[in-house]
């Protein structure tokens, strides 16, 4: 506890001091965005640097051929050579030949992990010092503080960080990736637009509507942004792809620790296959394909981000006399008459830039990182070119529906986005689009959510720990076990795959690495008491 005390201290202090270095050597005028004699503004010669990134959901992998990436280049002179993740071992592939690309975007805690590693990364902190001294002055001290690590160095900066001033704000809403189930709405007013408020009012409605209608897909659940079900049976959000940390009875542990919430979640989805309420197929989709099978076929239900719905719903608006809509529920389901959703974040922040030591200019990438943080990129690289692809309306972006995402190239090269100007875009979007339900959905779906900043302080154990291996050992076999368990052709199967599974996770070790975080956990809860405390001095 005093280590990381102590490390929080020396944080603070630094960060004060290094603030007010910058402002005494920028004192003749405040240091905005705006400032001339920024960094990246004294150098803006063409130059091209090869980046890894794994939003693998992008509709763009290659630099320059969006609207977003030509303008960064034209502001800025930086150009990338991109190479897109092929699955989820693709980074630690590359970092085991040590031949690494000059950046690395990431999201995925145990990405992050393995990038914050003085042998691989620049600290973010020298190079500010040695190349943009004034950049101190454009950074929040708590962003600093969220992305410090033991050794005192932060190494990126988080994209879309929450802070408790965020989540205590009822008029902010949740993201516009918040899960959710979808229905059409004809079929369903045919059913008599049942009431599904519990599990067994959805397994009921989805049977009612396989019976109906034999041909249809009851309900189609992606691989990607498809847990909603997963969450109303208590499976901690935080999870799958950020931290995998939740909270149970006031002790940290990795969610699938959690048996109760995992099992019964399980055996619901094995009870859809058997049943053949839910899609084998769709089960992998990433979410074009998801979008496909929805317009090109006769689903029921889907599960998929807020976002997604409108999405889907204005795709089909433009298919000449398809008259289907889907709404979304703006609730979780009970279970056992019971609610179980247990959404707490655990996270700093979404994604992280890491500028490696491979990198034979850094100075010319912390000087895009600056230039990325300023409130005009931050909007360009989530929103497109303002009078091309989007125009202020009420205070917010409405973009050209006529323009597809693949040509704007927004949300893709968000190296430093906040997350208000990534809700702004959903805002908007309701603006206009009679269809939109989105903004109502980030509003209701809040009430499911609480934060949880001990949890954000938990650092990754430390590459080559045995925590780190077991931790990686868990995210290998996650995906497979439970897909086996869900395709297991009785209950009795089903059960027996689950016993495997919890089998196997005892001799990874997963005690020990549940003992390792909640660790850091209660002495993390300590400091934030502690500094409550000091506060309210």
């Amino acid at each position: 506890m005093k280590k990381t005390w102590m490390r929080l201290l020396t944080t603070m202090l630094a960060t004060v001091l290094l603030l007010s270095v910058g402002a005494a050597a920028w004192a003749e005028e405040p240091v905005t965005f705006d400032s001339e004699n920024l960094t990246w503004k004294q150098n803006k010669e063409p130059v091209t640097f090869s980046l890894f990134f794994n939003m693998n959901w992008s509709p763009v992998d290659v630099w320059g051929t969006d609207a977003v990436s030509q303008q960064v280049t034209a502001d800025t002179g930086v150009s990338f050579d991109v190479i897109m993740a092929q699955d989820n071992n693709h980074l630690a592939n590359i970092i085991s030949t040590g031949d690494y690309p000059d950046a690395v975007f990431v999201y995925g805690t145990s990405n992050l992990q393995m990038m914050e590693d003085p042998d691989i990364s620049y600290a973010w902190n020298d190079l500010i010092d040695q190349y943009a001294p004034e950049m101190w002055d454009l950074i929040d001290p708590s962003d600093i503080a969220l992305a410090t690590k033991e050794d005192g160095n932060f190494y990126t900066l988080y994209t879309h960080v929450r802070n408790q001033e965020y989540w205590d704000d009822d008029t902010q809403g949740v993201s516009y990736g918040e899960n959710v189930l979808a229905f059409n709405s004809a079929m369903m007013e045919e059913l008599g637009n049942p009431e599904i408020n519990s599990t067994e009012d959805f397994y009921n409605v989805l049977a009612q509507a396989k019976e109906k209608w034999p041909d249809c897909i009851p309900y189609l659940q992606p691989k990607d942004n498809g847990n909603y079900l997963a969450f109303t049976f208590g499976m901690n959000g935080a999870g799958f792809a950020q931290g995998d940390t939740t909270v149970e009875d006031g002790q940290a542990i990795h969610y699938l620790y959690d048996r109760e919430a995992v099992e019964n979640y399980l055996k619901f989805m094995n009870e859809l296959q058997l049943a053949g309420l839910v899609s084998q197929e769709g089960l992998t989709y990433d979410f074009d394909q998801e979008k496909a099978a929805i317009l090109g076929g006769n689903v029921f239900c889907f599960a998929s981000q807020a976002y997604d719905v409108d999405q889907i719903n204005t795709a089909l608006a433009d298919i000449e006399g398809d008259g289907r809509y889907y709404t979304a529920i703006d609730h979780h389901l009970t279970v056992d008459g019971e609610l179980r959703v247990n959404m707490i974040n655990g996270v700093a922040g979404f994604a992280g830039f890491y500028i490696t030591k491979s990198c034979e200019d850094p100075g010319r990438l912390i000087a895009l990182m600056e230039y990325m943080r300023s409130p005009y990129a931050d909007r360009l690289t989530q929103w497109g070119v303002e009078g091309v692809h989007y125009e202020m309306v009420d205070g917010y972006p409405v973009q050209d529906p006529d323009i597809s995402w693949k040509e704007r190239g927004d949300n893709i090269w968000y190296f430093q986005a906040t997350f208000a100007v990534e809700n702004a875009k959903a805002m908007g979007t309701a603006i206009t689009n009679p269809l939109s339900q989105v903004a109502d959905l980030v509003l209701k779906y809040k009430q499911y959510w609480s934060n949880d900043t001990a949890l954000t302080m938990i650092d990754p154990a430390p590459t080559g720990s045995e925590e780190a291996d077991i931790k990686a050992s868990i995210d290998a076999m996650r995906e497979a076990a439970m897909m086996e368990c869900i395709m297991a052709d009785s209950a009795e199967a089903c059960q027996a795959r689950i016993d495997a599974l919890y089998e196997t996770l005892e001799g990874i070790g997963i005690q020990q690495y549940n003992e390792y975080v909640n660790t850091q956990y209660q002495q993390n809860l300590q400091i934030v008491a502690e500094t409550a405390a000091k506060q309210a001095e």
